[in-house]
């Protein structure tokens, strides 16, 4: 029911391996379509992009490419002729106009719409499970939006039902936190690619998941800022891989708002000017080198990486030409492997190690972990047959 030029205008077939190797193409005014592609197997998809609305993307399917062309043979967009319907507010009764809601279902894809002047919103959808969500415009002066906004929602749509409402309510936040980060030479950071976030304080609670009642980026002189309401946080940081910091322990604020006016609490109840964190650089190595049969491996590309084991923290450091490897880490317990790209001798090396290995970093001092290599001389081998009569899956 779409012309050509609509299909290549807003839908995309994508076909990638595992490791994200492949192509993807537009179909021509007539539909057809053509990927260029090595031998493998691919995961074969369709992104329908949301401004066609009332289509979407069917299931994805695994495809094998020999040394000839495969022919897939007509690809079929879904329908979407159900609705979800509702409206964005705040607890004062405020309609928020101008606020993208978003759909999401891995079966059906992605759609959005904006809210009108009544805050209103629909989303052409599909029958199955789908999360709804919104965002807040950004104010213009770049300023956090003055709410506190609701998680999303997930939702099922039967194939019987034709419309479904869900109606969102963000918390309108008087209050108004600000803070820094310092560095380890006591001044503010710059032009780190970190996020602040706060979640409810909850004494005594057991759940390690949380709701995440705000999250703002760090501006490039180490400064944040975002919207509340009287209560109580916990605010942490998430620093970006290899960032260099050792992970800082969240910390608890109370806020009270009176009169129009902000009161920043700490744990103590003491009252503070800005909610702060202090990093410290990393200062543990942990250093090795890769063997083969009692020598030096030389002529590998690839990475070592390191993900903490008590606590948050990834880092990763390049495989060198003499076969060693260094990173920085903050002290504690990290889980250690590697991944080689490739060999330049054609060893048969495996990739990844059998196992990861565990490495407790110390605080000013450099920790050996080597890893000995093995080639594959093993091999398993077998066939593909038809259950029904015995006889072989070819092609």
């Amino acid at each position: 029911g779409k012309s050509g030029t609509d299909l290549a205008q807003y839908v995309y077939i994508d076909a990638f391996d595992p490791e994200g190797r492949g192509n993807w193409s537009n179909p021509d005014s007539s539909g057809n379509f053509e990927i260029p592609l090595q031998p493998g197997a691919y995961e074969l998809s369709i992104w329908v992009d949301p401004a066609m609305k009332g289509f979407g993307s069917p299931p994805f399917q695994i495809v094998r490419v020999g040394d000839s062309s495969v022919d897939v043979g007509q690809l079929q967009l879904t329908t979407r002729s159900q609705t979800i319907t509702g409206t964005v507010s705040t607890n004062n009764g405020k309609v928020l106009p101008n606020v993208e809601v978003w759909a999401w279902s891995d079966q059906g894809g992605w759609v959005s719409d904006f809210t009108n002047v009544s805050g209103e919103y629909s989303l052409s959808v599909s029958s199955g499970r789908w999360e709804i969500g919104y965002d807040l415009p950004m104010p213009a002066d770049g300023s956090e939006p003055p709410y506190l906004p609701e998680p999303p929602k997930r939702i099922k749509i039967k194939p019987n039902e034709s419309t479904k409402s869900v109606n969102f309510v963000a918390k309108e936040a008087g209050a108004q936190i600000s803070g820094v980060v310092y560095g380890p030479n006591g001044g503010p950071v710059s032009d780190l690619d970190a996020w602040v976030y706060a979640r409810s304080f909850i004494s005594n609670a057991e759940d390690e998941f949380y709701d995440i009642v705000a999250e703002v980026p760090l501006s490039s002189r180490g400064t944040f800022s975002f919207p509340g309401l009287p209560g109580e946080y916990i605010v942490g940081l998430w620093l970006p891989p290899g960032s260099g910091y050792v992970y800082p322990a969240e910390q608890y604020y109370k806020v009270e708002f009176v009169d129009g006016n902000t009161t920043l609490k700490d744990s103590n109840q003491t009252v503070v000017s800005e909610a702060s964190f202090s990093l410290t650089a990393n200062d543990a190595t942990v250093s090795g080198s890769f063997s083969l049969n009692g020598s030096s491996v030389t002529g590998l590309t690839g990475e070592v990486y390191a993900i903490r084991t008590d606590g948050e923290g990834w880092q990763a450091a390049s495989i060198e030409d003499n076969g060693t490897y260094s990173m920085l880490l903050s002290p504690g317990s990290w889980t250690m492997d590697y991944y080689i790209e490739s060999d330049s001798a054609s060893r048969n090396i495996p990739k990844y190690p059998a196992e990861p290995v565990k490495v407790t970093a110390i605080k000013s001092s450099t920790v050996t972990q080597n890893f000995l290599l093995t080639t594959a001389a093993a091999s398993i081998s077998g066939s593909v047959q038809y259950d029904a009569n015995g006889t072989a899956v070819t092609e």
